[in-house]
């Protein structure tokens, strides 16, 4: 199956099952793997040390093997942990190899390539995008339509964009999907939040079908339902209630002390998706997708 990549050792056979999905959990491994302890590894990739904990016992899980072995000192590698990460490292570094072929080969790109994005997406990671891609492929005009995913979806389908970045579950069959990345909400408040708020939840409901049940288990008395992400995060930021946000939304105002993480509840897990035509043949498309992928992914790693 050309889905699946073995790794043998003497001990087993180590399945990466679908491994373009999972880009991410890789390379806080071998961030986990460098630095010795779990600790240590949160710090230097700007994440929790239950997230990174989450991460590890989902790639143990995949692989149905210990990768670490945990001590009060930190953590040591088992002999599976240490083949994942000759194979992890070596994956980076040929990943590295590309890159320098993608920027020698997109100096000469031009025309114009225009994306779809769910804007909850685009928001975040697109300002730092497009200065990045000035940089290395100065003649390439990019158009920006953001929108719902099945507004996205539904532009792709008539020719009105080339790339469409979406959450969906629904998949039709003339398009090629790429996972991206995965997230998930967690309960985050600012540091301002009043008191006579602190039994408010903020959320978008619409993606959020159990938000009545979370609202019971969580404590929350009131709920302020939102049309959009963005007006969770207003909200939220102002002090009047606790916000349901995916972590990846929600780790720069985190970093920057603007909020707080309440409850790390991980709920709503959903893959954030790259769609194409599968029969759109455009050299400039050619190069230039591989490199907002690639992006994306060092973005959501960040």
């Amino acid at each position: 199956n050309t889905n699946h990549i073995y790794i043998y050792t003497k001990y087993v056979y180590i399945e990466l099952m679908q491994l373009t999905e999972h880009l991410e959990k890789l390379s806080q491994f071998i961030i986990a793997y460098e630095a010795g302890s779990f600790q240590k590894a949160s710090e230097m990739a700007l994440i929790s040390q239950p997230q990174l904990s989450r991460t590890i016992k989902f790639l143990e899980e995949l692989l149905q093997t210990k990768l670490f072995i945990r001590s009060k000192k930190g953590i040591k590698a088992t002999a599976e942990g240490e083949s994942l990460y000759k194979f992890a490292k070596n994956l980076y570094q040929e990943t590295y190899k590309f890159e320098h072929f993608i920027r020698s080969s997109a100096k000469n790109i031009k025309g114009t390539i225009k994306i779809g994005a769910y804007d909850s997406i685009s928001r975040y990671f697109f300002p730092d995008f497009i200065k990045y891609l000035n940089s290395i492929m100065p003649d390439l005009d990019i158009i920006l339509n953001s929108a719902r995913s099945d507004t996205c979806i539904h532009s792709l389908c008539d020719n009105e964009v080339d790339i469409a970045i979406v959450v969906t579950e629904n998949f039709i069959s003339d398009l090629e999907y790429k996972s991206i990345y995965s997230d998930e909400f967690s309960l985050y408040r600012s540091p301002q939040l009043e008191t006579r708020f602190s039994q408010t939840l903020i959320a978008f409901d619409q993606l959020l079908p159990n938000i009545k049940k979370i609202k019971t288990q969580n404590g929350f008395k009131k709920l302020y339902s939102c049309e959009n992400l963005e007006t969770v995060m207003s909200l939220t930021l102002s002090g009047i209630g606790a916000g349901l946000l995916p972590t990846k939304v929600a780790r720069e105002y985190v970093l920057t002390g603007k909020l707080k993480i309440i409850n790390s509840i991980g709920i709503h897990p959903h893959k954030i998706y790259a769609v194409t035509h599968k029969k759109t043949k455009n050299k400039s498309l050619d190069i230039f997708y591989p490199e907002l992928i690639r992006f994306i992914n060092m973005w959501s790693n960040r």
